[in-house]
């Protein structure tokens, strides 16, 4: 098993927080930077794209390609405020190909709109047309072997966005894998995975559901500016600094 964590410069006391709590294990990992990034917490690797929210699925392409290159059977992605708790995390007992939080829709005007805060480019943020897929949250999701080569297969264009193509990594691996006979397992179903700390397998995204609801129930680029710069995020990285602390606890 083999981790990759998506980061970038400006999320190093994350990213040295979760060095702390991967110090308690013997996993590989790696920290995932894009190009020009100043500052770096080692192991890292660094992906031929630059580092900005729209090449998330490139870099996902390119932490692929250095899975498959590698020895390993299975690997995980993950952000860089996701914290496992792996006193746990048993991957010995997973026979499935795809192991996440899984969604039952990919693409509506509400999702399509929900990670506009994080786009750089202006003529991105065009609202998408309606489809439905069932997929892993990008916050945390595995892949076999056999799941990761047939995301390669799919070929770096694939993974390559443009303004009439944006979509979220997690949507382009989950359609990479639809169509073909891939075993899955839903954590979501599995296993508790918010907010009950010492409970939980791992913690991630708190305030992801509701700010989406207020997000969308917005009605102008002004209106969503202001609920993001308006909302309070101290009691939702309150909830993961103490899941994190009980983790680093353990031995």
């Amino acid at each position: 098993m083999i981790f990759y964590i998506t980061t970038h410069e400006n999320n190093v006391v994350y990213a040295n927080k979760i060095k702390e709590l991967f110090a308690k294990t013997k996993y590989e990992y790696y920290f995932v930077y894009g190009k020009n990034q100043k500052q770096k917490v080692e192991p890292f690797i660094e992906v031929d794209c630059d580092e900005k929210y729209e090449n998330l699925p490139l870099k996902t392409y390119y932490i692929v390609e250095h899975f498959l290159n590698s020895s390993y059977k299975k690997m995980i992605k993950m952000d860089d405020n996701v914290f496992v708790d792996f006193s746990k995390f048993h991957p010995e007992t997973i026979e499935e190909d795809y192991v996440g939080m899984f969604m039952d829709y990919a693409q509506d005007e509400r999702s399509s709109l929900y990670h506009w805060y994080k786009i750089s480019t202006q003529e991105y943020k065009i609202p998408k047309k309606t489809f439905s897929l069932k997929y892993a949250q990008g916050s945390c999701y595995l892949l076999s072997r056999k799941a990761a080569l047939i995301c390669y297969e799919h070929g770096k264009k694939f993974f390559e966005n443009t303004p009439s193509t944006y979509l979220g990594e997690d949507v382009k691996v989950g359609m990479c894998l639809s169509s073909r006979d891939i075993k899955i397992l839903d954590l979501f179903k599995s296993y508790n995975i918010l907010y009950e700390t010492g409970k939980d397998l791992m913690v991630i995204h708190p305030i992801h559901f509701i700010l989406y609801d207020k997000l969308f129930a917005a009605t102008t680029e002004q209106e969503k500016i202001k609920i993001l710069n308006d909302y309070n995020f101290l009691n939702d990285n309150l909830k993961r600094d103490i899941f994190l602390n009980e983790c680093l606890k353990k031995p």
